[in-house]
């Protein structure tokens, strides 16, 4: 049971990670991350105005406004079933886009990583040496 736990928790915290490193693509909220996880995840989805109020507890206002924003930054296409229902598909851009944006935060996320290290090491180098007793 203990390792099932830890599996358990090594891929929800994977999972936080991805969608944490999705957040940070600018102009996307933690909704719409999900949003784009769920349609990295299942590329076949097809996403209802709807359906997103329902499994986020959103208002109709709101999840218009997530799909439709995901639609103006290229990520989703919209698809016109009748005068008023409309759905929401994975863009052609979709992949070339997600792969630019993480790759651009993973290479910000490392020179962050490297800076923080070389500032460690630097403080520690001024340090006197410890005198011996």
């Amino acid at each position: 049971a203990f390792e099932e736990l830890k599996i358990y928790l090594k891929r929800k915290s994977e999972e936080n990670s991805s969608i944490v490193l999705i957040a940070n693509i600018k102009g996307i909220n933690t909704r719409q991350a999900q949003i784009l996880k769920i349609i990295h995840e299942q590329p076949n989805t097809c996403l209802s105005v709807k359906e997103v109020e329902n499994r986020f507890s959103v208002s109709n206002f709101t999840a218009r406004t997530d799909l439709e924003g995901l639609v103006g930054l290229g990520y989703l296409s919209e698809l016109q079933i009748n005068k008023v229902k409309r759905n929401y598909i994975k863009s052609d851009k979709f992949d070339s886009l997600m792969k630019t944006s993480c790759n651009i935060l993973l290479e910000i996320s490392r020179f962050l990583k490297n800076q923080e290290e070389s500032i460690i090491l630097s403080s520690f180098q001024s340090l006197p040496p410890a005198s011996l007793h």
